[in-house]
């Protein structure tokens, strides 16, 4: 076999006359290589202003034979106005620092090796008169893409940083947005006599992603000996995560739903769908309406009708996010010579979960309003907000 394939696929033998399944025996084997090229520069002027650019130049075997090289520079800048001799004498305000950057980093993990090339495979068994037996049968298992290419992450920031009272109080704010362009995923694609694909999907890049966020550091020192020292840290931040694209001119994904739901009743319902113009991990899902007489898990209808075990006639609608949107941790830090015990504590200020009950027909909370609804949402699906600043189990 490994002179037929270059590899040990010891698959492409696993099926005899007498069994002719193609399932019994699997084996792989891939390689790829990753090459990458870095130069930096940086210059500095009396310890004022500062600038750093940096160039990459990655090349994966992964990619396809069009695109398997990409290039991603950066650029970053800062001004101390502190050390201006405009704030020379300032006693109060110590540092004030201004910073900006912008830069692009390229991802391959998200694919594995052979992505971009044509593969045959075990499809199904065939019936060979010749032989009058079953015997297993190959066929296309993955279109080639030459212009598969790097998943591109664009990020770009501002920020400041500051300090008062000789660096008892210390802090920075910044600003910053994440923008991923050419998603690597399997996108559905046509396949017949009139298509030029093989197989219904293909790995491309397609789909676009944004985030956004603010962060604010806040920091004290409390106490400073030779001895020990005693810090405190604060730090808040604000996230806005959205899928801006999913589809172009030549490629869809269709409906991408995940986070399944299990239980009787439940096996085919999911939590959340990947949907334009929506955050990633948003849970987009029916209302419970209760039992029906065998037992299974009752949903609003989207036709306004009577309630339904079918999910897909049930009524969607967005019941909030897995991830928080607003966030902040406090942590205190003690140093004593030698040692430096460390006292953290971290708190989610918004977090939205969702839970599955367990209940069998009969049971008596199926009655009970407080066990169907906390918050908006009904059950099975919960949505559970803790208050600021408590610490989470």
């Amino acid at each position: 076999m490994y002179n037929l394939v270059g590899y040990n696929a010891l698959q492409l033998g696993r099926a005899t006359l007498l069994n002719g399944k193609s399932n019994y025996a699997t084996s792989y084997r891939n390689e790829w290589s990753l090459i990458s090229f870095f130069a930096r520069g940086t210059f500095d002027f009396n310890d004022r202003v500062n600038l750093t650019a940096t160039v990459r130049r990655d090349g994966s075997s992964k990619f396809g034979a069009n695109n398997k090289w990409g290039t991603f520079p950066s650029v970053g800048a800062g001004w101390t106005i502190s050390n201006e001799a405009f704030m020379a004498g300032n006693s109060t305000l110590s540092l004030l620092k201004l910073r900006a950057g912008w830069g692009m980093t390229g991802n391959s993990e998200g694919i594995g090796a052979y992505k971009s090339i044509s593969l045959v495979g075990p499809t199904s068994n065939y019936y060979d008169g010749a032989v009058g037996d079953f015997v297993p049968g190959f066929g296309a298992i993955q279109n080639p893409n030459p212009n598969l290419k790097w998943e591109v992450l664009t990020t770009a920031n501002i920020g400041v940083d500051f300090e008062f009272a000789g660096g008892k109080i210390q802090g920075s704010l910044d600003v910053y947005q994440k923008k991923t362009t050419g998603m690597l995923f399997p996108y559905s694609v046509p396949v017949g006599d009139s298509h030029q694909y093989v197989y219904n999907t293909i790995i491309a890049n397609v789909g676009e992603m944004t985030n956004k966020g603010i962060e604010l550091t806040l920091g004290t020192t409390a106490i400073r000996t030779a001895d020990f020292q005693w810090n405190t840290r604060v730090v808040g931040s604000f996230y806005k995560n959205e899928i801006t694209s999913l589809q172009s001119a030549d490629f869809g994904v269709g409906v991408i739903r995940y986070n399944a739901f299990g239980g009787r009743g439940l096996s085919d319902v999911f939590a959340s769908r990947l949907r334009e113009g929506h955050p990633l991990g948003e849970f987009y899902i029916p209302t419970f309406a209760g039992f029906g007489t065998d037992g299974k898990v009752l949903m609003n209808a989207e036709d306004g009708g009577s309630p339904t075990n079918d999910y897909t006639k049930a009524h969607l609608s967005e019941k909030g996010q897995a991830q928080p949107r607003v966030t902040a941790s406090w942590g205190e830090h003690i140093y004593i010579q030698a040692f430096r015990p460390v006292v953290p504590a971290s708190w989610c200020v918004w977090q939205q979960d969702h839970e599955q009950p367990s209940f069998e027909p009969g049971d008596p909370r199926i009655n009970s309003p407080d066990e169907h609804v906390e918050g908006n949402i009904q059950l099975p699906y919960k949505l559970r907000r803790k208050s600021a600043f408590q610490p989470l189990a």
